[in-house]
C-alpha cells in the first residue's frame, strides 16, 4: 500500500490537466473514480478490522467510528456508515466483489448492503440498479426493498413515531438550527405546508429582484407558516394568551431586527389557509392487501416507503390534501379523501407531481381543491 501511495503521489504531483485532451481527461476521471472506490472499500475493510480490536480506544477515540472519522477527515456519521457497510460484505459476495472492482461508490455501497442484508435475493437486482440508475433512484429501490423485507412494518413505524423529536441548538457562528424527526407522512405534511408558503416568498423575492437559493425560500416558508398559524389563532380568540418568557439559552430577540419580518411577513388579510398537498404512490394490490411485497410500491413521493396504515390514516384524517397515484390500473375509484388534483386528467397530474416531488426546490402548489374524493389509477 505504501508503494501504491507513492506512485499515486508522483502522478498527482506531475499531473497538469491543461496538457491533456478532453477525451484523455474523461478517461482519467473514470479511472480515478474506480480507483477511489476501490481504495474506499479497502479503507472500510481495514477500519472494520481496527474496530474489532482495542486500538481505537488506545488512540483516545470515543468509538471506532470516531477513530475512522479523525483518521480520514470525514464525519462520524459517514465513518459509522462505512464501518457498517464493511461489516455486511462478508455475507454479500456479489456486492463485495463489485466493491473491490471499484464499481460501487461509498454512497452506493452503504444502502445496497443495508437492503441486501435484509433481502439477500435482491442483491444482484440492486447491483444492476447501481449501474443503470441515478443515486436517488437507487436509494428509492433500496428503501422499497427494505420495506418489503421487513416482517413488521407497523412495529417499525410505531418505533419511529415513538422516537420523534424537535431539537434546537445554537451554532458556533451565532446562527440557530432546528432538527425535526418523525414518520415520513408527518414530515411530508409539514414540508408540504412549508413549501406552499415558500412559493409565496419566492414570488415576493422575484418581484423585488432578489435571487436566493430554494433552501432560503423554504426557511422563509417555515417562518411564514408559523406566523400564519399564530395569526389565525389570535383572530379566532377574543384575547390571545400572553406568551411565555423566552428561555435564556435561546431567547427571541423580537422582529425589529428580523430581515424577513417586513416584506416577507404575511399580514392576516393575505394569509389564507394553504392546503398541504402530499403525493402518495401505492399499488392497488398493496392497498387492498394492507402491506407491500417485493416490487410493489407504497411510498410518499420524494421521501420513501410508508406502511399502508399510514396512507389510510392520512386519507381518514383530512389534515392533508392527498394526491394518490394508484398504480396497476386505469379506472377511477372512489376514496374517502380530498384529492388535490386538477381535473380532468387527475391521474396524469398526480403522476407528474410524484415525479416533481423528487426535487427540493420551492415550486408552485396546486391551487385547485377537488372534494370529489377521486383517486386516479394509472398503468405502469
Amino acid at each position: 500500500m505504501n508503494e501504491l501511495r507513492g506512485e499515486v503521489s508522483r502522478f498527482a504531483a506531475g499531473f497538469d490537466p491543461a496538457l491533456i485532451s478532453a477525451a484523455d481527461a474523461e478517461r482519467i476521471v473514470v479511472d480515478a473514480a474506480a480507483a477511489e472506490n476501490m481504495l474506499a472499500t479497502v479503507k472500510a475493510l481495514a477500519a472494520a478490522r481496527v474496530a474489532e480490536t482495542e486500538l481505537w480506544r488506545r488512540r483516545g477515540d470515543a468509538s471506532a467510528a470516531h477513530h475512522l472519522a479523525r483518521t480520514s477527515g470525514t464525519s462520524v456519521a459517514k465513518a459509522r456508515q462505512a464501518l457498517e457497510a464493511a461489516g455486511r460484505l462478508s455475507t454479500l459476495p456479489a456486492v463485495a466483489a463489485a466493491a473491490r472492482r471499484g464499481e460501487l461508490s461509498p454512497a452506493q455501497l452503504a444502502p445496497i448492503t443495508d437492503a441486501a442484508s435484509k433481502a439477500p435475493a435482491a442483491e444482484r437486482r440492486l447491483l444492476a440498479a447501481a449501474g443503470s440508475t441515478s443515486l436517488g433512484e437507487l436509494l428509492d429501490a433500496c428503501a422499497r426493498t427494505k420495506a418489503a423485507a421487513d416482517p413488521d412494518h407497523e412495529a417499525r413505524h410505531r418505533a419511529i413515531h415513538a422516537g420523534r423529536f424537535l431539537r434546537r441548538r445554537r451554532c458556533q457562528d451565532g446562527a440557530g438550527e432546528l432538527h425535526y424527526r418523525s414518520t415520513l407522512e408527518e414530515v411530508a405534511e409539514i414540508y408540504a405546508v412549508v413549501r406552499a408558503h415558500a412559493d409565496r416568498c419566492f414570488r415576493a423575492a422575484r418581484a423585488d429582484g432578489r435571487r436566493e437559493p430554494s433552501e432560503a425560500h423554504l426557511a422563509d416558508g417555515l417562518l411564514a407558516a408559523t406566523r400564519a398559524a399564530v395569526m389565525r389563532t389570535t383572530a379566532a380568540t377574543t384575547a390571545a394568551p400572553e406568551p411565555p418568557p423566552p428561555s435564556e439559552d435561546f431567547a427571541d430577540t423580537g422582529t425589529e431586527n428580523d430581515p424577513v419580518a417586513g416584506d416577507r411577513a404575511m399580514p392576516p388579510s393575505s394569509a389564507p389557509p394553504v392546503p398541504a398537498k402530499v403525493v402518495v404512490r401505492i399499488d392497488w394490490d398493496t392497498l387492498l392487501r394492507g402491506w407491500p411485497i417485493d416490487g410493489e410500491v407504497c411510498e410518499i413521493a420524494g421521501l420513501g416507503p410508508v406502511p399502508v396504515s399510514a396512507v389510510r390514516a392520512m386519507i381518514g384524517s383530512g389534515n392533508a390534501f392527498l394526491a394518490a397515484v394508484v398504480t396497476r390500473g386505469v379506472d377511477v375509484v372512489n376514496a374517502p379523501t380530498s384529492v388535490a388534483a386538477r381535473p380532468p386528467t387527475s391521474a396524469a397530474r398526480c403522476s407528474g407531481s410524484a415525479r416533481r416531488a423528487r426535487c427540493s426546490a420551492a415550486t408552485r402548489p396546486s391551487t385547485s381543491r377537488s372534494t370529489t374524493g377521486r383517486t386516479g389509477r394509472r398503468r405502469r
